[in-house]
C-alpha cells in the first residue's frame, strides 16, 4: 500500500503504524459511543413506552 511521503525509512513505517492505531483506536471509542447512546437510546424508549401503557391502562380503567 502507498501512504503518501512513503519512502521506506523506519521513521515513516513508524508513523504509518502509530497511524493505524490512533485510527484503530478512535473508531473503538467511536463505535463503543455509538453503543452507549444506542443502549441509553433504547432505555430511553423503553422507560417512555412503559409510561406510555401505564398512562393507557389508566385511561381504560
Amino acid at each position: 500500500e502507498d501512504w503518501p511521503g512513503y519512502d521506506g525509512s523506519a521513521d515513516t513505517k513508524e508513523s504509518a503504524a502509530g497511524l493505524i492505531e490512533a485510527t484503530a483506536k478512535d473508531s473503538l471509542y467511536g463505535v463503543l459511543q455509538i453503543f452507549i447512546r444506542i443502549t441509553c437510546c433504547q432505555h430511553l424508549i423503553k422507560k417512555t413506552i412503559a409510561e406510555f401503557d401505564k398512562s393507557r391502562l389508566c385511561q381504560i380503567n
